[in-house]
């Protein structure tokens, strides 16, 4: 993040994948990437109303593991690539390039 912003424009970070196997899913909302179990443990840092955080059947409702290609961003508003992904009012992360599930929200 630049030096040039204040401590309230400085934005919560989602935590980086654990690894980036089978494990690893993707929102099918807003394909922000992460293990199972951080799902589990924090929920989606962007989509906090779907409720995901301590719930298994949510997280497997709401996220896949059929995606292709990801994305790293820090500051999506700065990000060419987070404003052509439409990640720009995401959290930093990591993000999935495609879903490959029938049930994308997006």
């Amino acid at each position: 993040m630049g030096a040039n912003r204040s401590a309230s424009e400085v934005r919560k970070l989602a935590e980086a994948p654990l690894n980036f196997g089978k494990g690893s899913r993707a929102c099918l909302y807003c394909k922000l990437v992460q293990t199972y179990e951080q799902f589990i443990d924090n929920g989606c840092g962007n989509c906090v109303t779907l409720n995901m955080k301590g719930d298994k059947d949510r997280v497997s409702e709401l996220t896949t593991s059929n995606y292709s290609g990801m994305v790293s961003l820090l500051d999506g508003r700065a990000s060419w690539v987070g404003k052509w992904l439409r990640l720009d009012t995401c959290v930093p992360g990591c993000y999935a390039l495609s879903l490959h599930s029938s049930t994308s929200i997006r």
